[in-house]
C-alpha cells in the first residue's frame, strides 16, 4: 500500500518533476509563503524573541493538528 506521507523520497523523481511543472504557479506561491515563515522564524531565533517563537510554534502546531492522519 502507498499510505502515509513519504513524499519525494518514496516516489519516482520524474513524477515529482512533472507535478512541480504542471502545478508551478501554486507550488511557487506555497514555497514563497513557506520561505516567508522560515524568515520570520529565523528572525525570532536571531533576536531571542521568546514571545514571537511561542506564537510561531503555536501556529505551526495548530496547522499540524488540522492535517489528516498519516
Amino acid at each position: 500500500g502507498g499510505g502515509g506521507r513519504r513524499g519525494v523520497g518514496g516516489r519516482d523523481t520524474g513524477m515529482w518533476r512533472d507535478v512541480a511543472r504542471d502545478h508551478r504557479a501554486a507550488l511557487s506561491l506555497t514555497l514563497r509563503r513557506y520561505m516567508e515563515r522560515l524568515g520570520e522564524l529565523a528572525a525570532a531565533v536571531d533576536a531571542g524573541d521568546a514571545a514571537r517563537l511561542e506564537k510561531l510554534f503555536a501556529a505551526a502546531q495548530a496547522t499540524h493538528r488540522q492535517l489528516p492522519p498519516a
